[in-house]
């Protein structure tokens, strides 16, 4: 690609990448702060300050782009910024145990208010069996680390201690709006402004990424350091500034703290750094001080040698804070997160050994299980929210660009390249398939690609702008009408409310046991322990015996039970020592579930092994908004050792 001495960045590019780097350092602040046990008040406000400053520094530095803010950039900056907000205000409560979007709130709560990922407390034995299983790695000093990725949690940290409980609700807007506007730059950089804008009008009303961006899950947090990765990835084809280098290095380079993936994704930043190294020249000096301007590029002539240092020896630096973050996640992935070392071999032994010893067996396989049905599940279950023609131009976009040879089919290639780690889901989705839980692997990379990709193509078919236009707002009125449903919903709304009510009858140094399924699917115990403070463990009729055998309840000072007024509870503990203490009659709206394989009747242990056809018949886009009615009961057990029947 031939590069030009004299490119300039536009100002709302510049104070766009500024902003979002912003972002990026506060991330890292966090994430390194909760690794080594540092998240703690007067350190976190300080390198907030700190990083605001200099962010303020440069965001209003004079350059030689002055033009004036676009009515496109002017557009997507309102759309954007109304759609966040907008989204945030119907944020779900996730404070619930059991599946992920509570385990990463309430691990940010537990970070924020004891400054460690590190759990301590008298039930620490407990925990990984009546609590959070498969949560925790107990370490050789008996304290518990959660093996849930600290990037995210620690973002989600930093709302809860600068605002409380109600500061959660707008953990994702931030994220939303730094990984849409970073869409619509890409969108603008392969061909203009209104590809950028079809992109994003009509991905942000998409079911999936509405339905996400209202929980604690990191797909919103990751795609938001992804495509700012890869838009300034875009920009170092064009401009080679150290800003877009160091930028896109540590975009990439924080995405494995929030998800697996990440890990692969560094990779092909790598590859894409020793492509970019070896086709330019970046070790030659002259060529270097002549293109790249580095971060004195946009100050005045006088000062045009301040940073003669930095430009000159800025490759040697930019493979030091490389090789830095590799021995950081060797750091992560081999004494901290090492459960995700068992997922990189269950991976791999999926794609390789596992597919080639299976096909060895002599045992007859059952080819109409799921599992060898998954390319057409995928492609199945992802058309039910209206996303058959954004994937099918990722593959014609990609046809096209190899077929051609000029510059912006080049960086449509290279879009396509950082998304290829993402396909691989849509051979193997590695999670339930109960809808729309299952959305959660395309929701970051795939799904806003496609539409990426699809606003491009629509845009070079079209002959007219009328044209474009026209077609672009008939796909967002689609997406629309088949996200309506859950457009204005919150689900689990004001349970945390009820669930602080029954917490005040209980002291700190008492011990909940909670019934599992009191509240339907919303797991009470961990709100109780994450977010109030109270000593509390689930139980159901499967692990009480153990539960019995483990407790020591004799170092609690009282012992409660909660369960709801339709569980039988004299079969499982002694009623003679119960005395009812408090009722909360609570209310659940939540979205009912399509292909809920893992109740199904007469499931099999692998819900990977049913039969194909039975998830074809229970496809359906999840519509019906269901209201759940529990009255809670409170009991304080007047002898704990006489408690259980």
């Amino acid at each position: 690609m031939q590069l030009k001495d004299n490119i300039v960045i536009p100002r709302f590019e510049y104070q766009f990448i500024i902003f979002s780097l912003w972002f990026v350092c506060i991330s890292w602040a966090a994430n390194l702060m909760a690794m080594f046990s540092l998240f703690y008040e007067h350190i976190l406000l300080p390198a907030l300050l700190l990083i605001t400053a200099v962010v303020v520094l440069f965001f209003h530095r004079k350059h030689s782009a002055s033009s004036g803010t676009s009515k496109q950039n002017a557009l997507v900056l309102i759309f954007v910024i109304l759609f966040s907000i907008f989204t945030s205000l119907y944020f779900h409560d996730t404070l619930y145990g059991g599946r992920d979007p509570g385990i990463y709130s309430t691990n940010a709560i537990y970070l924020s208010e004891h400054h460690t990922m590190l759990l301590e407390s008298s039930i620490n034995y407990l925990i990984p069996s009546f609590l959070s299983p498969n949560n925790y790695i107990k370490m050789s000093d008996g304290r518990l680390l959660s093996q849930f990725h600290f990037g995210y949690i620690s973002w989600v940290a930093i709302y809860y201690s600068l605002f409380g409980l109600a500061g959660i609700k707008f953990s994702n807007l931030l994220p939303l709006f730094v990984g849409l506007i970073s869409i619509y730059l890409i969108g603008k950089e392969l061909r203009n402004s209104y590809v950028g804008l079809g992109a994003v009008f009509t991905f942000s009303v998409t079911y999936p990424l509405i339905w996400f961006s209202r929980q604690t899950v990191t797909e919103i947090f990751f795609m938001a350091f992804f495509w700012f990765g890869v838009l300034c990835c875009l920009y170092i084809q064009q401009r080679r500034h150290n800003l877009y280098y160091i930028s896109s290095l540590l975009a990439f380079g924080m995405l494995p703290f929030i998800r697996i993936e990440g890990l692969i994704l560094f990779g092909f930043y790598f590859l894409f750094l020793l492509y970019d190294f070896s086709s330019k020249g970046m070790w030659t000096p002259n060529q270097r001080t002549m293109n790249n301007k580095g971060l004195d590029y946009f100050s005045v002539t006088e000062n045009h040698d301040r940073f003669h240092f930095l430009k000159n020896k800025f490759p040697v630096m930019l493979w030091f804070v490389f090789i830095l973050i590799s021995v950081l996640l060797l750091y992560y992935y081999f004494f901290m997160q090492t459960r995700y070392l068992g997922v990189i071999d269950a991976v791999f032994n999926h794609f390789t050994g596992g597919m080639t010893s299976s096909a060895a067996e002599t045992v007859p396989l059952d080819k109409t299980a799921i599992r060898y049905h998954f390319p057409e599940f995928v492609y199945m279950a992802l058309s039910e929210y209206n996303l058959q023609l954004p994937l099918i131009s990722i593959f014609l976009v990609f046809i096209a660009s190899v077929l051609r040879t000029d510059t912006n089919y080049k960086k449509q290639l290279l879009v396509i390249f950082f998304m290829l780690p993402g396909f691989l889901y849509l051979l193997s989705p590695f999670i339930t398939l109960d809808q729309p839980w299952f959305l959660r692997r395309y929701v970051a990379t795939t799904i806003p690609g496609a539409f990426l990709l699809m606003s491009l193509l629509i845009h070079d078919l079209s002959k007219q702008k009328t044209v474009y236009i026209g077609l672009m707002s008939l796909i967002m009125i689609l997406n629309i009408y088949t996200a309506y449903p859950i457009l204005f919903f919150s689900e689990n709304q004001g349970m945390i409310t009820s669930i602080g009510n029954i917490s005040d009858h209980v002291n700190s140094n008492d011990l909940i046991l909670v019934d599992r399924y009191a509240a339907g699917s919303y797991k009470l115990a961990d709100p109780f322990f994450f977010v109030y403070s109270k000593p509390a463990l689930w139980w159901d009729a499967n692990s009480l015996g153990k539960l019995k055998n483990s407790l020591n309840a004799s170092s609690f000072d009282t012992v409660y039970i909660l369960t709801n007024e339709a569980t039988p509870l004299e079969k499982y503990f002694n009623p003679v020592e119960l005395e009812l203490v408090y009722s909360q009659p609570v209310t659940l709206e939540q979205l009912e579930i399509t292909v809920d394989l893992n109740h199904y009747p007469n499931r099999k242990a692998d819900v990977y092994d049913m039969d194909y056809s039975i998830a074809r018949q229970l496809m359906k886009r999840p519509t019906n908004i269901v209201t759940r009615n529990f009255n809670l009961k409170l009991y304080k057990v007047t002898d704990s050792s006489n408690m259980f029947m």
